[in-house]
């Protein structure tokens, strides 16, 4: 008379695969979500500065002490908070707007960075 059924060890073999496979997606899942999160922060940074390059800079001849909604009417007030969550200026922000050389609000210059995970911050300096 012949047994029919799995073995102990085909079974084993197959929850172990099972297990593998569930690894690889959950870390390429993973993976994905935090390009997706640098993307958005690279794309505000950019936002950012050709905002204060394009409009900011040539209409005050200065870039401003801090970035709010107010000082730059035209971006969407939306992107001014990062993907966490935290608003930029607060020291939980991924952003952070470092004036340079300033004088009664008004500066010479600016860093813009983006503090990613896993690769380096993203930074962008004022043109002048």
């Amino acid at each position: 008379m012949k047994h029919r059924g799995f073995t102990v060890i085909e079974i084993f073999s197959v929850i172990l695969i099972a297990i593998v496979v569930a690894v690889v997606v959950y870390t390429q899942l993973t993976n994905l979500q935090i390009t997706n999160r640098n993307n958005i922060r690279k794309s505000t940074i950019n936002s950012l500065y050709y905002n204060l390059e394009d409009i900011y800079f040539p209409k005050h001849r200065s870039y401003p002490q801090q970035i709010t909604s107010e000082t730059l009417p035209g971006i969407d007030n939306t992107i001014l908070t990062d993907p966490d969550g935290h608003r930029l200026g607060t020291s939980e922000s991924n952003y952070r707007y470092e004036p340079v050389n300033c004088v009664d609000g008004k500066c010479k210059g600016y860093k813009l960075r983006a503090i990613l995970e896993k690769e380096a911050d993203f930074v962008k300096q004022n043109r002048q």
